[in-house]
């Protein structure tokens, strides 16, 4: 526009002075000004205004209003800060403006300095300036009062109390919710492209605005929102709609009047992260709302967050309302879903089973069927989800992989007899509309040609030019041959009802039944099909085609795909397949064979009752075991034997009859076919659209009708039946959006079609029966809602995956052996009778282990331990059974979980009462000697509560957690076996999801390969939806499972093989080992290094670790400095002397001994279970240590500290229990455990630091890795070669003898360079710790010898002359094996030169080189050598 245009708005005129129209942004901006000042309301009423009149709501406006005194500046800043920072609203009457003309600039400030700081760290702070900038030209100053002359108080400025009273009455709604006003006359505005008026009413947009409520802000309700996939860093101020799908977080400022909140929103193809700042009651209550799923609108900014230099939304206005999800409302019928899959079907579904559940019952579903792909482990999650949503009914079952091995003949047993032999040439694939134009056969019995049959066919059209290829027939040849009808009645005769035999005999059968139907011939023989019996008689054989099998089996092909030829063939092979069969009769050549070979078609299998149940573990574990075949197959014959209590479904397209009516195979086939199934499936076309566009499998799919005609056909063949047919959705992801998720994962496995994802998710019962409108509304209701329901009600209900009972082993008088031999060993060290203390704790243990059954598995760990310390191999205990006494007592944890306390090795007596000692555990107790006896006291005691063991009612099914040396480990594996019976016992199976890692990997990939670019937070959000998807199975690396003998152990999981190796000898629990924690015993037998460690120490010095003193001064310095390793070099670089101690030598950990400088047992072992928790100490107990808010004694370190804690503050005991459960798998706190806490008066920084918990490590746990730590660091400081050499023999399996023996100049060069490394393996690692550990050796004074060929041991480091000699193994490239044969090859005599080395072992030149480089064979000769004289 070429001159300014007044418009009437209604706050005033204003002067429009040009429009421009961005194409790149697709934005209107309209320039603007007034002739006057005007308020910060009037100002956006006039902006809402031109916006309005110009059609477009993509319009930025860009306003001039002339501001000259410090009255229209206060007005107008007042007024901005009451609608975009409405936090700071009351500091306002306390501020004094100045305005100075000659530099057109603004002042501002306050009475009291603070609030000045309080205005400037609000987020909409720098857009208050650039507000009055752009829109004056002035520049606005807050500065201090003192610098202020001539300043004017704001309620000079401002009437306060009138505002207050026109915002009062103003805020009084009419009947549709909004405030009243008078709207003026509208002026028509024209831009360069007109465009045409928004179509929402006010009315519409009243209503909406009175459903939303504020968190932030006003509430609003946005005619329009931008798109979160494309919000960048130029947009500026956003309009955006959406979920929050991360839990909203707070981080309160440093003022601490507020916080800053932050959240993820998301519309599923974009997401931003959203902060914003709200003082600490509008946090409380975000937090509260963000929580839960709610429809969230957002008015911001988009910045650059200074701390992840990611585009973030600063947030001026938040609104919610009510999240209306997919479902169908007052429906008075709902559907179910039979045909499910959850992340368990491996790499291929993405339904969490937990969040399925939930949306399935949020819908209203009346039942759920799980159907993963070959496998049932999501069933235990299925079922303990269902727990909150009994309305929803959960089926078990599968899609199974089935193979038809009773293919190879159908129809009436007989013994074999004659057949016909047969083969026929066509126009084409297609069984319906093609014609035959030859057919050949041979009657044939024992192994003799009787008879033969060949004649042509002439076709209505002429033979298109691939057929004549193919089979070389002409239209020449078939010019005089009779009709197909002729010639198919001339057949008919031929075979009467002699039984028939094809090679691929579905395809010929189907030909000859539906061209004979339209002339009354039916072909009702008996057939036996030589394909299936071909792949089952040789499965090693690649292909089994015609051609292939006549190679195989040397039989000579004259012509192949000419009919009479063909026949020819397959009637020789037949001959020879049923010599190998060795079958008699018909029906012997089906079943028992090998499925190798078989094709596979789904197959839905659903659970109907507990026999059921178990019928389908059966089928489980026989198609894992027996018939895995890159996927587990279930043989047809075997399916048909365990089909009681299961009900068999038609599957989707790759099922047997979808297959069949997709193939145009003839009615009685498929009639054959669908007589297996209980019911058949109907799926929306856009499951199967995919077929329009296959060319093989789906030549006559060319739209949706025939998709349609398909679905018919199949209600149709139910109909014929009498079985149901029912819809379903054949279930890969939850939400329409999350076909995205599946593209990414597909397109990761090299799938070249995976951006056309089929819409497998959920349905509603009405978008299910919107899928069928094509069907009449009845036939319509029938497969979505009657059919299926009639299935689900005849399903039983009331059980679970497995037996809800805790199954023990139960050894006869196991609950008296173990009394007596845990009050022995109380006796043993307290002497009797025992004190009263120890005495209680002792029986109330035992009468919990005796009452529910868990004597035999307290019994099995006292062996094992036994078996092994009698061995020679100490044993430490890992996980919560420290907190067991009758396990101390016993001598199967070393951890004593009494208080502390005083106990006399000799005369037994012991001293409790030691509170006022301030010790919180044994160790740091100050020495005493007996006051009966004068003998040095022990110190014994951790405090820990049994409950954290067996639970709070003593009834949870112990976890008996066992460190075994490395070395051990397999001999206490044939331990177990030995006691309950290699038929009882399993290794713990576990699922293997896609890692974190993998998942980012996958996104990333895919973003990369399309060219994309999307949000960090939309990375986040597709990263999670990938992760946890199943990738394979594995075996726990200690987990034995032990079943009593009077329970079948398919009672409670199938079985299988770890990763699906079919030559592993391992069987595994199908579900993972966490399903089954508390139903089944599962003994931890773990291999460990600690236990090797203290064996060698024991065997190089003679000292027993057991009785190092773990309060040693010099022990425990090293974890606050390197004073008592007496180090020569001064420019060492660590200042903790923790290197090589188990659980401490990492960098993590010396970390953070550096920011707590434990002196004490007890910190170390808080220290412990920090490092192991998650969430515990990064962002919680360090913050909180490093501002001084609490000490290492007072934070949460261990789960056993939350209930010690709470009890003592006065918390309900079963309370305080529960809150530890709750924060230790972190779950947080339930609004009773936080009640419960404020009213007991903890601090608010402990509630909050529990919150924030994702788990948590036991303390006896945190005990037994402290106790194992103390003593082997104790040989470093007394007895040190021992220490480097059992150090290095157990753990140095990456050190080069090389760098070893440079000096520690070397090693520091090869660490710097290590530092410098940005992919460091696994390898790289190890070998820098290594290296560290040595410089350190040393750095003491200590030296390495080099390998000796002729005395190294090949893997132990040993102590020679003061210094430690290499074994051959250490020597880079030389392989354990290698050094052995070295060893073994000793046996024979000495070696005499390098070349008799070469010869007699296995090591290759450059091993020779490698021993040369280290000095490893001294001044020995290279050969032989002979002087004569």
């Amino acid at each position: 526009m070429s001159q300014e245009k007044k418009i009437q708005t209604p706050a005033g005129a204003v002067w429009v002075e040009k429009l421009t129209y961005s194409r790149t942004r697709e934005q209107l901006h309209v320039f603007a000004h007034t002739e006057q000042a005007v308020d910060y309301p009037a100002f956006m009423k006039i902006q809402e205004h031109l916006i309005e009149q110009t059609g477009q709501e993509n319009t930025l406006v860009s306003l001039h209003v002339p501001m000259k005194c410090e009255k229209e500046f206060a007005s107008f800043c007042v007024g901005f800060a009451k609608n975009e920072m409405r936090t700071c609203g009351a500091l306002w009457p306390k501020s004094v403006w100045e305005y100075n003309k000659e530099n057109h600039a603004v002042y501002c400030a306050f009475e009291e300095e603070q609030l000045r700081e309080v205005v400037q760290m609000m987020p909409a702070y720098p857009r208050l300036l650039s507000c009055v900038e752009e829109t004056s030209g002035a520049q606005l100053f807050f500065v201090k009062k003192e610098k202020l002359a001539l300043g004017i108080a704001c309620t000079e400025l401002i009437d306060f109390e009138k505002q207050q009273e026109s915002q009062h009455s103003a805020a009084v709604p009419d009947g549709q919710g909004t405030p009243k006003t008078n709207p003026e006359p509208k002026a028509q505005l024209q831009a360069e492209k007109p465009k045409p008026k928004p179509k929402k009413k006010a009315a519409a947009k009243a209503a909406h605005t009175h459903k939303t409520k504020a968190l932030l802000g006003e509430a609003f309700f946005p005619k329009k929102t931008d798109d979160l996939s494309s919000v960048s860093l130029d947009l500026g101020r956003v309009t955006l709609e959406g979920l929050v799908v991360k839990s909203p977080e707070a981080r309160q400022k440093r003022s601490k009047d507020g916080s800053i909140v932050s959240f993820s929103l998301t519309d599923y193809y974009g997401t931003m992260k959203i902060l914003c700042s709200m003082d600490n009651r509008e946090t409380q209550r975000a937090l509260e709302v963000l929580s839960k799923k709610k429809r969230v609108f957002v008015r911001g900014e988009v910045r650059m967050d200074p701390y992840s230099k990611q585009d973030v939304i600063w947030a001026f206005q938040i609104s919610y309302m009510p999240f209306k999800d997919r479902g169908d409302g007052d429906l008075p019928f709902h559907r179910p879903e039979l045909h499910a899959h959850t992340k368990m079907s491996s790499l291929d579904a993405l339904a969490d089973t937990k969040e399925l559940v939930e949306t399935a019952a949020n819908m209203g579903l009346s039942a759920l069927a799980i159907t993963d792909h070959g496998v049932v482990q999501a069933f235990p999650l299925a079922y303990d989800a269902c727990l909150a949503h009994k309305e929803l009914k959960l089926i078990y079952g599968v899609e199974a992989y089935l193979a038809n091995d009773m293919a190879a003949f159908t129809g009436q047993d007989a013994p074999i007899d004659e057949v016909v032999v047969f083969d026929i040439e066509t126009t084409g694939l297609d069984k319906e509309q093609c014609e035959i134009i030859e057919i050949g056969a041979v009657r044939w019995k024992d192994g003799k040609a009787l008879e033969t049959f060949e004649q042509f066919a002439k076709p209505k059209a002429k033979l298109p030019p691939e057929i004549v290829k193919l089979t070389g027939i002409t239209d020449q040849d078939l010019a005089d041959a009779p009709s197909e009808q002729q010639t198919l009645e001339a057949f008919a005769r031929f075979v009467s009802d002699t039984p028939l035999v094809a090679h691929n005999a579905t395809f010929d059968l189907s030909f000859i039944r539906n061209r004979g139907r339209a002339y009354g011939l039916l072909f009702e023989n008996d057939i036996v099909d030589t394909l299936p019996l071909a792949r089952m008689m040789v499965p090693d054989v690649r292909r089994h085609s015609l051609d292939a099998m006549c190679r195989h089996f040397k039989i000579e092909q004259l012509h192949h795909h000419r009919a009479n030829d063909d026949a020819a063939c397959t009637a020789r092979l037949w001959e020879k397949l049923k010599e190998l069969a060795g079958a008699k009769r018909f029906s012997e050549l089906n079943g028992s064979m090998s499925t190798k070979a078989l094709p596979t078609n789904h197959l839905i299998l659903l659970v109907k009752n507990k026999k059921g149940l178990k019928n389908l573990y059966t089928l489980i574990t026989e198609a894992h075991l027996r018939h895995f075949h890159r996927r587990p197959v279930m043989p047809k014959s075997l399916v048909m034997k365990h089909r009681e209590g299961l009900i068999i479904g038609g599957a989707c397209e790759q099922g047997e009859v979808f297959r069949s009516v997709l193939g145009k195979l003839d009615p009685k086939t498929q009639s054959q076919i669908a007589d297996f199934y209980d019911y058949l499936e109907v799926q929306p076309l856009g499951n199967n659209a995919f077929l329009i566009h296959d060319d093989r499998d789906g030549f006559w799919v060319h739209d949706n009708r025939d998709l349609e005609n398909i679905n018919k056909r199949i209600i149709a063949l139910a109909k014929e039946k009498g079985i149901p047919v029912v819809a379903t959705g054949d279930v890969h992801f939850i939400k329409p959006q999350d076909e995205y998720l599946r593209r990414i994962l597909m397109s990761g496995q090299g799938f070249t079609d995976a951006d056309n994802q089929p819409p497998l998710y959920l349905h509603t019962t009405q978008e299910m029966l919107d899928e069928f409108s094509y069907l009449d509304e009845d036939e319509a209701m029938e497969v979505v809602v009657n059919a299926p329901n009639r299935i689900v009600e005849s399903i039983e209900t009331g059980f679970g995956p497995y037996p809800q009972d805790t199954a023990a082993p139960r050894e006869e008088n196991g609950d008296e052996l173990i009394c007596s031999i845990a009050r022995k060993g109380a006796e043993d060290i307290y002497g009797s009778p025992l004190p009263e203390i120890v005495s209680a704790r002792l029986e109330k243990e035992l009468g919990s282990i005796t009452k529910h059954d868990f004597s035999t598995l307290y019994l099995s760990a006292y062996r094992l331990v036994k078996q092994s310390n009698d061995d020679g191999y100490t044993v430490g205990s890992r996980g919560s059974v420290g907190s067991s006494f009758v396990a101390k007592a016993m001598g199967i944890s070393e951890v004593n979980p009494l208080a502390p306390h005083y106990v006399c090795p000799h005369c037994k007596f012991s001293d409790f009462d030691v509170k006022e000692l301030g010790a919180a555990c044994g160790p740091d107790l100050p020495d005493r000697d007996c006051p009966q006896c004068g003998t040095k006291m022990a110190k014994d005691g951790y405090e820990i509560p049994f409950e954290v063991f067996l639970g709070f009612d003593g009834d949870k099914v112990p976890d008996i957690d066992l460190n075994f040396s490395g070395e051990y480990q397999p001999r206490a594996f044939a331990k177990v076996i030995e006691m309950f019976g290699q038929d009882n016992v399993f290794r713990a199976g576990t699922v293997i999801g896609v890692a974190a890692k993998s998942a980012y990997g996958y996104v990333r990939k895919y973003m990369e390969e399309k060219g994309i670019y999307i949000q960090p937070a939309q990375i986040d959000l597709l990263t999670k939806g990938i992760e946890n998807v199943k990738r394979t199975t594995g075996q726990h690396p200690a987990g034995l499972i032990v079943v009593p003998e009077d329970r079948d152990i398919l009672d409670y999981t199938p079985l299988q093989r770890p990763a699906d190796k079919t030559d592993s000898e391992t069987i595994t629990t199908h579900f993972d080992f966490n399903s089954l924690h508390d139903r089944l015993v599962k003994l931890d037998i773990l291999g460990h290094d600690n236990p090797t460690v203290i064996r060698r120490l024991y065997e190089f010095t003679g000292i027993d670790p057991v009785d190092v003193p773990l309060d040693d001064p010099g022990t425990l310095s090293l974890f606050l400095n390197c004073d008592a390793l007496d180090l020569k070099d001064p420019e060492f670089p660590f200042d903790l002397g923790v290197l090589g101690v188990p659980e401490f030598g990492t960098e993590f950990a010396m970390n953070m001994l550096k920011d707590t400088r434990p002196t004490t047992v007890a910190e170390l072992l808080r220290i412990s279970g920090l490092s192991h928790g998650t969430d515990v100490w990064l962002g919680n107990a360090a913050d909180l240590i490093a501002n001084g808010v609490a000490t290492l004694r007072e934070c949460v370190c261990t789960r056993d500290d939350i209930m010690v804690y709470l009890m003592h503050c006065g918390v309900d005991s079963k309370i305080a229990f529960d809150t530890m459960e709750s924060v230790r798998k972190g779950k947080g706190l339930k609004p009773v455990m936080e009640n419960a806490m404020r009213q007991a008066h903890v601090p608010d920084w402990y509630i909050e630091s529990c919150k924030k918990i994702q788990y948590m490590f036991p303390k006896a746990h945190a005990a037994a890795y402290v106790v194992a730590a103390l003593r082997i660091a104790y040989y470093k400081v007394h007895m040190p070669l021992a220490f480097y050499a059992a150090y290095f023999s157990v753990r140095g399996e990456e050190m080069d003898a090389y760098d070893a023996l440079q000096g520690i100049d070397h090693i520091k060069k090869v660490l710097a360079g290590f530092k410098g490394k940005r992919d460091m393996t696994a390898r790289d690692e190890k070998q820098r710790v290594h290296l560290q550990l040595a410089m350190e050796m040393l750095a003491r004074g200590y030296e390495f010898m080099p390998p000796d060929i002729q005395t190294s041991h090949a893997t132990m480091y040993e102590i020679v002359d003061g210094k430690i000699r290499m074994p051959l193994s250490a020597v880079g490239g030389l392989g354990e094996n290698a050094a052995k044969s070295v060893v073994e090859a000793r046996k024979d005599g000495p070696f005499a030169t390098i070349e008799d080395v070469n010869l007699r072992t296995k090591l290759n030149n450059s091993n020779i080189q490698r021993l040369k480089e280290v000095g490893a064979f001294g001044d020995m000769w290279d050969t032989a050598q002979l002087s004569l004289f």
